[in-house]
C-alpha cells in the first residue's frame, strides 16, 4: 500500500505564524528600505521640470516654394503626411545642431548638472572619458569634442521631446536643478525650432525666386526671337501690322 503526502493548504493562520516567525526580518527590510529611501531624499539634489508645448501649424496651400510651383498638386492634409511633419519637427528639436545653439545661448557648461561631478550622469560621464585627443584651451564647444560629446549626453539625458497623440502638439520638457534653466532651455529649444523653420521658408522662397528668374529670363529671350521673327516675315511678304483691330476685333494691317 502506497501513500501519497498531501501539501498544506496556504491559510490566513498558517501566514500569520510564518509571519510571528519572520517578524523581525520583515521589519528590519522595511526599517531598512525607509531609512535608504530617505537618505536617498536628503542627498540627491531637487530636480526641477520645466514644459513648454508647441503648435505645428498647418502649411498653407499657397506658400510659395519650389515644390509647390513644380508639384502637380495633392491633400496636404493627409494624416500620414501631418504625422511625418510632426515627428519631423520632434526629430530636430532633439537635434545636436539645436542642443549646443541652446547650450551656448545659456551658457549651460557652468549649471550644476554640467560640472564635473555636479550630477550622478556627469559623474558616469567623467568616469567613462570618450577616447580621443583632449580638446584645445579656449576654444568654443562646436570646435571641442570632448566638452561637446559630454554636454550633449547631459543635455539629451534631461531633454524629452514627444509628440501630443491626436493633435498638432509637441510637448518639450527638460530636468534641471535650477527652475529658471529648465524654463529658460524649453523657451529657447521653442524658438530654435521657430527659427529654424523661418530659415528653411526663407531659403526655400529664395530657391523659387532664382528659379522663376531663370524662367522668365528664358521667356523674354523667346519673345525676342518671335519678335524677330516676325519682323523678318513682315518684311519679306509686304504685310505690316498696324497694331491696332477692327470692329470685329481682328488685328489690321496694311501691304506694303
Amino acid at each position: 500500500m502506497e501513500f501519497s503526502q498531501q501539501p498544506n493548504e496556504l491559510t490566513i493562520r498558517g501566514l500569520l505564524s510564518v509571519y510571528r516567525r519572520r517578524s523581525r526580518i520583515v521589519i528590519g527590510t522595511v526599517v531598512l528600505v525607509g531609512v535608504l529611501c530617505a537618505t536617498y531624499c536628503t542627498v540627491s539634489t531637487r530636480r526641477y521640470q520645466a514644459t513648454s508645448t508647441v503648435q505645428i501649424q498647418k502649411d498653407s496651400s499657397g506658400g510659395l516654394g519650389l515644390n509647390s510651383l513644380m508639384s502637380e498638386g495633392g491633400d496636404a492634409s493627409d494624416v500620414l503626411e501631418a504625422n511625418i511633419v510632426i515627428q519631423t519637427q520632434a526629430s530636430i528639436l532633439q537635434s545636436d545642431t539645436l542642443a549646443l545653439r541652446t547650450i551656448e545661448n545659456l551658457h549651460m557648461e557652468e549649471a550644476t548638472e554640467f560640472r564635473p561631478g555636479g550630477s550622478h550622469l556627469g559623474w558616469l560621464v567623467d568616469f567613462f572619458p570618450s577616447p580621443g585627443l583632449a580638446d584645445p584651451q579656449g576654444v568654443q564647444l562646436v570646435d571641442a569634442p570632448e566638452r561637446r560629446h559630454r554636454a550633449l549626453k547631459i543635455f539629451q539625458k534631461n531633454l524629452t521631446v514627444k509628440p501630443v497623440p491626436g493633435t498638432r502638439l509637441i510637448e518639450i520638457d527638460y530636468l534641471s536643478a535650477d527652475p529658471k534653466l529648465a524654463a529658460a532651455v524649453v523657451n529657447d529649444l521653442a524658438q530654435g525650432l521657430i527659427d529654424y523653420n523661418f530659415q528653411t521658408r526663407y531659403n526655400a522662397t529664395n530657391q523659387a525666386s532664382s528659379w522663376l528668374t531663370v524662367q522668365l529670363s528664358e521667356l523674354r529671350k523667346q519673345s525676342e526671337a518671335l519678335q524677330t521673327k516676325v519682323a523678318e516675315l513682315e518684311s519679306q511678304s509686304g504685310v505690316y501690322s498696324l497694331g491696332t483691330v477692327d470692329a470685329q476685333g481682328h488685328e489690321e494691317a496694311y501691304s506694303g
